[in-house]
């Protein structure tokens, strides 16, 4: 149970300290060696961010089948 209650906490982008207290982690450093693949990275944030402010955009050469 407590990995599925991580996971909801974590999708919804709640720090680890919250994450820790929740699940009654002694420390933050337990909760990462355990969960850290759920929260999202560098990149996935700046990502999010990037389409967020630019939204689809559509591929600039679409490929045409020609056979």
């Amino acid at each position: 149970m407590p990995k599925t209650y991580s996971d909801l906490i974590s999708e919804i982008k709640e720090s680890v300290k919250t994450v820790q207290r929740r699940l009654g982690h002694a420390t933050a450093a337990e909760t990462l060696d355990t969960y850290a693949h759920l929260w999202p990275d560098s990149d996935d944030r700046t990502r999010e961010a990037v389409d967020a402010i630019l939204g689809a955009v559509p591929p600039a050469c679409p490929v045409e089948d020609v056979s």
